[in-house]
């Protein structure tokens, strides 16, 4: 049975994220920052053994929930895009990507990123990211909010490259726990491709959240270029889609 979470569910729903430090600490990140508002972010129990978290069009699942339930309740919810270790909803597809933790041993001497005449921004605006054309698949002003509210919480740190006042590569931590740390939106400008740019950014953040585990999802073909950055396949997770026509 799918439920809306309670007061009285906290310590299990907290218990059932501490037992998987990945899934379970972005869902605790957007439980900091949306659990007083319910319309912009739901947070289910699943049966008792799964914790669900929905958050406009994507959801994540940390822990077991049985499969033709759980995929009539993200249909109906609207879910098109959905997260589990190895769950696999009725009416979804899944892809398989790999989970890789930082292991701070690159499999080979990275170079220093050609950064010539362009600047290294800290604290990029969000507003102009969100609306660089770097990131596919986001909605701007839903990506903007969203990252907003975890910056503002000391739960992301975001860095780019910009040239003049056009950003051309940025990698970010969005979701940040004192066990685990979220690598995510690793993107370069295409004519700015091949000079080490994003490679730079993501090993500047994994280096400074380490020893925690920093983590990141990506598609196997990207796995030697993580590798070299010194990152290390952990496991594979499936990362689910709506079936068109689906329930």
């Amino acid at each position: 049975m799918m439920r809306r979470l309670q007061a009285a569910d906290l310590p299990h729903f907290f218990a059932l994220l501490a037992r998987e430090p990945f899934l379970g600490g972005r869902i605790r990140t957007a439980w900091q920052c949306y659990h007083r508002h319910p319309a912009a972010c739901g947070f289910y129990l699943a049966d008792g053994t799964g914790a669900l978290m929905v958050l406009g069009a994507g959801a994540l699942l940390c822990g077991a929930a049985d499969i033709d339930e759980l995929g009539a309740f993200l249909s109906f919810s609207g879910v098109a895009g959905f997260k589990g270790e190895t769950v696999i909803p009725a009416g979804y597809t899944s892809t398989p990507r790999l989970l890789m933790t930082y292991t701070g041993q690159p499999t080979q001497k990275a170079n220093a990123p050609q950064a010539d005449g362009l600047t290294l921004d800290t604290r990029p605006n969000l507003w102009a990211l969100a609306h660089a054309g770097l990131l596919q698949g986001i909605d701007p002003g839903a990506w903007y909010a969203d990252s907003c509210a975890r910056r503002n919480r000391g739960l992301a740190h975001i860095l780019a490259f910009r040239a003049g006042d056009a950003t051309v590569a940025t990698a970010g931590v969005y979701s940040l726990q004192p066990q685990s740390a979220y690598i995510t939106a690793v993107a370069t400008h295409p004519a700015f491709r091949g000079r080490g740019l994003a490679g730079a950014l993501v090993g500047r953040l994994a280096a400074q959240y380490a020893p925690r585990p920093v983590q990141l999802i990506c598609a196997p073909a990207l796995r030697g270029f993580y590798e070299n950055l010194g990152f290390a396949v952990l496991r594979v997770i499936q990362e689910c889609n709506r079936k068109e026509g689906g329930v």
